[in-house]
């Protein structure tokens, strides 16, 4: 929930800003505006991401999940908590595509990612190779 909403806040932030800056027809800036944010997004990704793989296991069991679960969801939890640049880039990108008036960009970017996962989804969890169940469900959500 802290890495998505830091996604958010980082998107709203790409939205205020670049959308003035456009209203402004100043497109300079809103270009510089978004790559700031581009590279502040990839510094706050990877550093949240790092810190939630290493206690991937540790943040299962805050939140109180039995030794089990936490054995079968730390592969899941690592792998989406690795992946989060993913997340974090599509929520900044497209408040930005939205922001420079467009929003068919945005949309078009969420197809194509909610249509890799709906695709992919059932193909690693029933397994390609040595990736299935939930790992594969990890890796078809955060590669979509």
């Amino acid at each position: 929930m802290i890495i998505y909403a830091v996604g958010m806040g980082i998107s709203i932030a790409a939205t205020a800003m670049v959308s003035r800056r456009v209203g402004e027809k100043n497109f300079e800036e809103a270009g510089s505006i978004t790559l700031q944010l581009i590279v502040t997004g990839v510094v706050l990704a990877l550093l949240m991401g790092g810190v939630a793989t290493y206690f991937g296991a540790d943040t299962l069991a805050l939140m109180g999940a039995t030794p089990a679960i936490i054995a079968t969801g730390t592969t899941y939890a690592q792998i989406t908590f690795a992946g989060n640049i993913a997340i974090i880039m599509l929520f900044l990108i497209n408040g930005a595509f939205r922001s420079a008036g467009q929003p068919h960009l945005a949309m078009c970017a969420l197809w194509l990612s909610n249509g890799a996962n709906n695709i992919l989804d059932p193909l690693l969890i029933f397994g390609i190779g040595s990736i299935e169940g939930l790992e594969g469900a990890a890796w078809a959500t955060t590669t979509g």
